[in-house]
């Protein structure tokens, strides 16, 4: 029988790679690298992680998992604002490493792929879910549009260093989405 996973192993190198990342960004962060500062071996992260993208995105994304929970009112419209509060809360958090890895996606494919998937995707679907609750009538593609233009605001803030999108941009753009959607 094999045995199991080491919770400790686990969270040794997921923080491992958040702090390589921040002392040298993304150059910083090899599998070597990981292994080592996490004082186990390549073997453990591989069997984990299938190389440094899969781990910096799984890092990033247990970071953000506990900063964004998904509130569920009588209220959509507040709900939705909440959890936009959050969401943005919780990526100006992680602004820089998020705008690196965001910068170096455009030039590796598998890095891109894998933080539209374990990152990007389900943030998407999740705010797709609460405007479906919002507009229940809504089309398919104006609850697209909506998510498009909110994470349009929060990337594009990020992006370009323009000021870390905040509550009163998450009130607004609920207030905009349940217009558009009305």
């Amino acid at each position: 029988m094999p045995r199991p996973r080491s919770a400790a192993a686990d969270t040794a190198i997921l923080d491992a790679a958040r702090r390589l990342f921040g002392e040298g960004g993304l150059g910083a962060v090899t599998v070597e690298a990981v292994a080592r500062r996490a004082g186990v071996g390549k073997q453990t992260v591989y069997r984990r992680y299938a190389d440094r993208n899969a781990v910096l995105a799984a890092a990033w994304l247990e970071v953000a998992e506990g900063e964004v929970v998904v509130p569920e009112s009588a209220d959509p419209e507040r709900d939705l604002a909440l959890f936009l509060k959050r969401l943005f809360g919780a990526f100006g958090a992680n602004a820089e490493p998020l705008r690196s890895l965001m910068a170096q996606a455009q030039f590796e494919p598998e890095l891109r792929q894998t933080l539209r998937a374990a990152f990007i995707d389900r943030r998407r679907a999740t705010l797709a879910d609460l405007l479906r609750r919002l507009a229940p009538g809504a089309s398919q593609a104006d609850v697209g549009a909506v998510v498009d233009m909110a994470f349009g605001a929060m990337w594009y803030r990020l992006l370009v260093g323009h000021d870390t999108p905040g509550p009163a941009l998450a009130r607004r753009l609920a207030k905009l989405a349940s217009a558009a959607l009305a």
